[in-house]
């Protein structure tokens, strides 16, 4: 790996250019931008003022950032709370900016809707399996693997059987 760090102003031209590049790319959360600069050998003392640079520009935003990845990550992924939460802090965001961002995402769009979405999109069409049929149980581990609790699933799978018994006795 090539090291671009240097001295003096230089270095910091370097460091901004490259921050600038990696934030078209996708956002970054402060942390993942300082870890990434700094392993392309920036000095710490560069990195933050090129940081702070960033920040007061308003390219910068933690909690814009946490927001918009809560946001993606459970309307257009299906992810459950946990798995959201995980992959927040992994990217260095504090708990507080990460309920916060949770907060408003379950405002406009719940858990539960997220878990009957993925159901839906798993059954394709079909009916819901038994419980104790293969294909339940590889439902039931897949949707804990996006991070809803299995609590949660079992309340949403319940609440859909009841509906379909409904839908097939009143149709019947």
């Amino acid at each position: 790996m090539i090291k671009e760090g240097g001295s003096g102003e230089d270095s910091r031209g370097k460091a901004r250019q490259k921050a600038w590049r990696l934030l078209q790319i996708r956002p970054h959360s402060e942390r993942e931008l300082w870890k990434k600069l700094r392993d392309r050998g920036f000095p710490p003392e560069v990195l933050a003022d090129v940081l702070q640079e960033l920040k007061e520009c308003r390219y910068l935003d933690d909690t814009v950032y946490a927001g918009q990845k809560a946001r993606h990550l459970a309307m257009d992924r299906l992810y459950g709370n946990r798995r959201i939460e995980i992959i927040l802090r992994e990217k260095g965001l504090g708990a507080d900016l990460i309920a916060e961002a949770m907060r408003e995402v379950r405002q406009d769009f719940s858990e539960d809707e997220a878990l009957r979405r993925l159901i839906f999109r798993r059954l394709k069409g079909g009916a819901l399996p038994d419980r104790e049929d293969r294909n339940f149980q590889k439902i039931v581990r897949s949707l804990e693997g996006k991070g809803f609790s299995t609590g949660r699933i079992f309340k949403i799978l319940k609440s859909l059987k009841e509906e379909e018994e409904l839908n097939d006795s009143s149709g019947a």
